[in-house]
């Protein structure tokens, strides 16, 4: 073995042992870390200098990590009524990646990041995030030797430079051209895919429509941007034989967590991220009470994440997990963001996320539509299952949760946004004023 890939194999077992590490030492790790984000971003970022300033706290009062409290919150909504000249460090030397969200609450935020990750650097030719890699390693799915040979496939809108064994299929091809993704996963063999949930049941439902023969053998598959129900999992599971994982991530800071074989929340990358669950009024909540989920990211030394509020709903599990990996836990529950209001009463859309997505087994996908002032349509593609019964037990659950009882109606499919999420909610009255 060369040196070269001698140290590739340190530094991924490095960062396999962060995962595995008793949470006192990655305690340790993560308020060094908090120190050095939290110093850099007052001395390089004039917004930061600003708002620690006006909260009356400096980088030296940093001492552990329950000061990250002191700190200001941060938000999406901040930085852009900001020029970028205040957002972020003038004088960085190294590559900065430019990077836009989805715009799926409101509009797109472009902004810029640093690609300093060593872990990036060292294993550049796999073609995916450092931060996949340490879940990978820490699963012990595949042996540090095969990362080099991984083939990865990514079905999303916009084509990120890659390496070799890297295919990219565009969104528009599964809407436009459905017909010729499948045998092209099939040509590829990739041993991992990656895309939105929304994607991959889609995608799942088309390769139904091939036999088992004609159909790709793709071992993992991961979820980003949102999250698969059981339902879904257990789907994907039956038309491709492969193990789906969720993770949750932002474009903003890429993956922040994500789940085990036991599918009991995702672990959190804790060796980049502090990630708190706040209540409405910035309070710290604990283990086992959803709020707003509130991350700091060690590692945008261009635009520096600190507190930053995702806009996301979600709980920290208690207790550790069975799978041994010592990292926090977190369930997302939904994104804060679009609302329907029906009749006089104003409902978010995390509502409707959180009871579809744990009242029924036989839900594929969904869409509540409000199609009059004081109607909603609820389309459903189900699995085979579903009967009768469910749709009644589905409408007594709206009538007891929300105090109206929707039309449900079974269809064969559910428009989804350009970008490949899911339409969850959508106001079909204003679009047709």
């Amino acid at each position: 073995m060369n040196s070269s890939s001698v140290f590739q194999k340190i530094d991924c077992m490095l960062w396999m042992r962060i995962h595995r590490l008793p949470q006192v030492f990655a305690q340790r790790w993560q308020l060094r870390e908090l120190q050095r984000a939290v110093a850099y971003a007052y001395k390089e970022v004039p917004l930061y200098r600003k708002l620690f300033d006006k909260q009356g706290i400096a980088p030296s009062d940093v001492r552990t990590l329950d000061d990250v409290r002191r700190l200001p919150i941060t938000s999406k909504q901040l930085f852009r009524r900001h020029p970028l000249e205040e957002t972020t460090a003038a004088a960085f030397p190294g590559k900065i990646v430019w990077k836009e969200t989805s715009g799926s609450t409101g509009e797109p935020f472009r902004f810029p990041s640093s690609y300093v990750h060593y872990l990036m650097r060292r294993f550049g030719p796999v073609g995916i995030g450092a931060r996949t890699i340490a879940f990978m390693a820490w699963g012990n799915i595949l042996p540090v030797e095969m990362f080099q040979r991984l083939r990865i496939a990514e079905i999303r809108v916009h084509c990120e430079p890659r390496f070799k064994h890297f295919l990219h299929i565009p969104v528009s091809d599964l809407r436009k051209r459905p017909e010729t993704v499948v045998p092209r996963l099939k040509e590829f063999a990739p041993d991992l895919l990656n895309a939105h949930a929304t994607i991959l049941v889609e995608l799942a439902r088309l390769a139904h429509r091939f036999s088992p023969e004609e159909r790709p053998h793709i071992p993992y598959m991961i979820s980003h941007g949102e999250v698969l129900t059981r339902t879904q999992r257990n789907y994907i599971r039956e038309v491709f034989g492969a193990e789906p994982y969720n993770r949750y991530g932002l474009e903003e800071v890429g993956s922040v967590a994500i789940d085990c074989e036991n599918h009991t929340g995702g672990h959190i990358h804790e060796e980049s991220f502090i990630v708190e669950i706040l209540d409405e009024a910035d309070r710290p909540l604990p283990e086992g009470e959803t709020g707003r989920i509130v991350i700091t990211y060690f590692y945008n030394d261009v635009m520096p994440i600190i507190r930053y509020d995702t806009g996301d709903q979600g709980v920290v599990a208690s207790g550790p997990c069975a799978c041994g990996v010592p990292a926090r836990r977190i369930l997302v529950d939904g994104r804060k963001g679009g609302f329907l209001t029906i009749g006089s009463r104003r409902f978010n859309n995390v509502e409707f996320e959180v009871l579809l997505g744990r009242m029924s087994d036989n839900i594929l996908r969904y869409q509540v539509a409000k199609v009059a002032p004081d109607a909603v349509l609820l389309r459903i593609i189900p699995v085979d299952r579903f009967r009768e019964e469910d749709l009644a037990f589905v409408r007594e659950r709206f009538r007891e949760e929300f105090g109206f009882a929707p039309e449900i109606k079974i269809v064969d499919d559910i428009a989804y946004a350009a970008g490949g999420k899911g339409r969850f909610i959508t106001d079909e009255t204003s679009e047709k004023s």
